[in-house]
């Protein structure tokens, strides 16, 4: 029941057949706060299931349009509650005017991290919650040449509206 209610949370955010009866993510209600190395880091998020087969549900975290700065993070999803990240379940990007890859971060195997999933309800189609992670530098332009990210202090929301 729990993996039916995450396809149709998740779905309802890309398969819509016309755009008078589309659901959509109201920018004002679907964003999040962080520090990003001691410096405010804010913008939109949104999610994406996997596959339609796959509990795993993708969190995009995007700042800066278009020079996007994106954090994603993998979770095996199950409703609220505390998800150890490790390696392979996080990394981050930059790129230039959307479509060029600047820079990226990932979790090595030393890091660990979280995600907290503070509110999750179905009824009204929101999710909140808060992260923490670090990650490694994998290659990075000169611009952004640090060699680890630090996200703390962070919260973020979702809803689905029609």
């Amino acid at each position: 029941m729990k993996k039916l209610a995450i396809l149709m949370l998740a779905l309802g955010f890309f398969a819509c057949k016309n755009e008078k009866d589309k659901e959509s993510v109201n920018p004002e209600s679907s964003s999040f706060s962080a520090e990003k190395n001691n410096e405010k880091w804010t913008g939109g998020t949104s999610l994406q299931l996997k596959s339609a087969d796959s509990d795993t549900v993708s969190f995009f975290f995007v700042a800066n349009h278009p020079n996007d700065e994106v954090l994603v993070i993998n979770v095996k999803f199950d409703g609220m509650g505390v998800y150890p990240l490790n390696r392979n379940q996080a990394f981050y990007y930059t790129t230039i005017g959307g479509d060029v890859i600047s820079s990226r971060y990932a979790m090595s195997s030393e890091d660990t991290g979280r995600l907290v999933i503070t509110k999750y309800d179905t009824i009204h189609k929101e999710i909140e919650g808060n992260f923490e992670i670090s990650l490694k530098k994998q290659s990075a332009n000169p611009e952004n040449n640090v060699d680890v990210l630090k996200f703390t202090n962070s919260s973020f929301k979702l809803k689905l509206v029609k």
